[in-house]
């Protein structure tokens, strides 16, 4: 080839890279979400400028006591369910051992019984939390309940069930500690 026959092909490629160089950028900016400019009504919400023109500060109403425990508590009680409710034949103790401390001795001692009990029962059980509700809060204990999905695998059978599911929550030394959790199927 010619040195001219390779020049023109280079710029070209060149003229082609930036083409579609610049088509990315057009198209990143076309399907980026628009800037959305609200009115600043940050400082009319947090103050109120009378006619004499001093300041007073509005509050912000605060969360009561119940909605903080269940701000912090509804993560943990949905990660719980489905961790304690998901496991399989091999690794059963240790799904109970990495959720030991969130749970009262005696949830932790039932557990270990129902472990053992079921230990040839099944090969492996995946739990999702579908749906929560709070039944009770209160200063040293709490009641979340759940509608779960349950996909159990028993001698290469899958099946798919739902079950209600009861968590009981304690307050321990100012810690929240599972107490009980009880699954029943659902209607």
């Amino acid at each position: 080839m010619s040195k001219k026959k390779i020049l023109i092909i280079a710029l070209v490629i060149v003229v082609l890279g930036l083409g579609i160089y610049l088509l990315g950028l057009w198209y990143s900016k076309e399907s980026a979400p628009k800037e959305i400019r609200v009115q600043d009504n940050l400082a009319s919400n947090q103050q109120n400028v009378p006619a004499n023109g001093s300041i007073t500060e509005n509050k912000l109403p605060s969360l009561s006591a119940e909605e903080i425990t269940k701000n912090e508590l509804t993560p943990i009680a949905r990660s719980f369910i489905e961790r304690y409710g998901s496991y399989t034949k091999e690794n059963a103790i240790i799904s109970l051992q990495e959720l030991s401390e969130s749970m009262t001795p005696k949830l932790v001692k039932q557990s270990e019984a129902v472990i053992n009990q079921n230990k040839t029962d099944f090969q492996e059980i995946t739990t999702k939390v579908i749906s929560y509700n709070w039944q009770k809060i209160e200063e040293n204990n709490a009641v979340f309940e759940a509608v779960c999905q349950q996909k159990e695998i028993r001698s290469g059978q899958e099946s798919i069930s739902y079950k209600n599911v009861v968590l009981y929550f304690v307050k321990e030394s100012a810690q929240w500690k599972v107490d009980d959790i009880v699954f029943s199927n659902k209607d």
